[in-house]
């Protein structure tokens, strides 16, 4: 709702500079009830999955090549982040130059990656196990 109490209207999207980390197609950027964010243009296809924050324009230090940082908030304040989470984890309180946090060794971070997806995965386990357990005693 605007200011007026009318509802606001979404623009229409608008083509980035950036390419999907996931299959190469452009990123839209799009506006939704909790602020701006890029998505894939195969998303509406079904064919990609894509969907992010806005790049803040700095490269992912640990993936230069696919991965951007966007800006993240939460309860501790504002930080910043790869947009390839959780297949990169590499966090950053600050953007200036100096003041970035480094890179980490690369056997480093695939351990830190390989622990973080074994984590996300034994929790959608968990979900999928208590939605099937409520509809089961929905149904009795």
């Amino acid at each position: 709702m605007g200011p007026d109490g009318q509802p606001v209207r979404a623009g229409e999207p608008v083509a980035t500079p950036y390419r999907c980390p996931k299959d190469g197609g452009r990123l839209l950027k799009k506006s939704g009830r909790f602020g701006e964010y890029v998505e894939c243009e195969n998303r509406a296809a079904g064919s990609c999955d894509f969907r992010g924050g806005v790049p803040v324009g700095v490269p992912c230090p640990e993936e230069p090549e696919t991965g951007q940082l966007v800006e993240k908030s939460s309860r501790r304040g504002t930080f910043y982040a790869c947009w390839n989470y959780p297949n990169c984890s590499y966090t950053t309180n600050s953007l200036e130059p100096g003041k970035m946090t480094p890179p980490r060794p690369p056997e480093v971070r695939e351990e830190a990656n390989r622990k973080l997806l074994e984590r996300s995965a034994r929790g959608k386990a968990a979900f999928a196990k208590r939605r099937a357990n409520a509809a089961a005693r929905k149904a009795s």
